[in-house]
């Protein structure tokens, strides 16, 4: 969630806020951003997250499966693929799907897509996609 920076006092706490701080310790960096964590108090369990493939996100997903890789091997575990831990919680990410679409089509549009089938280089183009709703209409 996008912030405006603003550095205040709280006198009740005694503390300056308005930096950037993962809650364990703060950097000397005006917060421009926040990440909202109030489900679990709620009582809700986090099961899975779900983001667009923004750099910033890609990075914090990544940075948390690396974080709980290495907790788990140094633990003798067998890492799990894309999930990462908190508090205890194994969560899985997955990237938003209407977002992951759009990204293939943006990509089908300006580049052809190299695969293998049965043992056989294949190549799937945008041209495809527009011959398969020609022929039929009804996909519309």
């Amino acid at each position: 969630m996008a912030l405006k920076s603003n550095i205040s006092y709280n006198e009740r706490k005694d503390k300056v806020t308005g930096f950037v701080t993962d809650g364990q310790s703060t950097k000397p960096e005006y917060a421009g951003h926040a990440q909202v964590f109030m489900i679990r108090e709620a009582g809700f369990i986090v099961v899975a997250t779900v983001c667009d493939q923004g750099a910033n996100n890609r990075n914090a997903i990544k940075l948390l499966l690396q974080e709980t890789r290495g907790a788990y091997l140094r633990t003798g575990r067998e890492p799990k693929q894309n999930v990462f831990v908190i508090n205890e919680q194994e969560i899985v990410h997955i990237y938003d799907p209407p977002h992951l679409l759009k990204c293939v089509r943006n990509n089908l549009i300006t580049k052809n897509l190299a695969y293998i089938m049965d043992n056989h280089a294949k190549t799937a183009k945008w041209q495809h996609l527009e011959l398969l709703l020609k022929e039929n209409p009804g996909y519309r």
